[in-house]
């Protein structure tokens, strides 16, 4: 992919701080906007730049002028409770990260469209219908017809890769259960933070390959 990706982020608690993380270690994505109306510019300076887990921000952070510039790149922040009044459309925000676990149905999550996303993915399973992707497992049955899509839950992302090997190679997973001498216990290692922000950049990258 030529083009680089501009992501909007709902939300920027513990995931929407680590999708931001993965968009900018990403040298095909970039953050241009984040909306959080319950955290001041300053506390997110400091929360971005400090992780107890995943340690400091290696590049650089300052609030400048109302928004936050990261590594040089201009990040616009916005202040909005209603998804509608947040500008998508005026920063470019094409992919709208939904990481606030309020809204995770289709029909919340349309109003990032009306604020001009062009497509939303919620970093939790949803409460309706909404297709779930998790890459690596179903990403490539992605169309591009949806608006909204989730990337499913971490767990979901951390088993169903380990699922589809058993189920594409051994045995039906779904259908089928061993019990014998040989019965083997598979273990997946998996950081559901920084793995699954990663995974969700990653469909990220995919819907707009597909997209475009």
């Amino acid at each position: 992919m030529t083009q680089q990706v501009n992501i909007g982020i709902n939300g920027f608690g513990r995931i929407g701080r680590l999708v931001a993380r993965a968009a900018f270690a990403n040298p095909n994505t970039t953050v241009v906007a984040i909306n959080d109306p319950f955290m001041s510019l300053d506390y997110m300076v400091y929360l971005f730049k400090y992780d107890s887990t995943h340690g400091r921000y290696p590049g650089t952070v300052v609030a400048e002028n109302g928004n936050l510039v990261i590594d040089g790149h201009v990040v616009r922040i916005f202040t909005a409770k209603n998804p509608a009044e947040i500008g998508w459309g005026t920063v470019g925000a094409d992919y709208v990260c939904e990481s606030t676990g309020v809204f995770t149905s289709t029909e919340a999550c349309l109003s990032h469209v009306q604020g001009g996303a062009k497509k939303v993915i919620i970093s939790a399973p949803p409460k309706d219908n909404t297709p779930m992707y998790v890459v690596g497992v179903n990403h490539h049955k992605y169309d591009g017809s949806a608006n909204v899509v989730s990337n499913a839950s971490c767990t979901t992302n951390c088993l169903a890769p380990l699922a589809k090997v058993i189920n594409d190679n051994i045995f039906d997973a779904n259908a089928s259960i061993a019990l014998n001498d040989n019965f083997v216990k598979l273990v997946s290692w998996y950081d559901n933070e920084w793995g699954y922000s990663n995974r969700l950049v990653d469909l990220i990258l995919h819907m707009a390959s597909v997209d475009n």
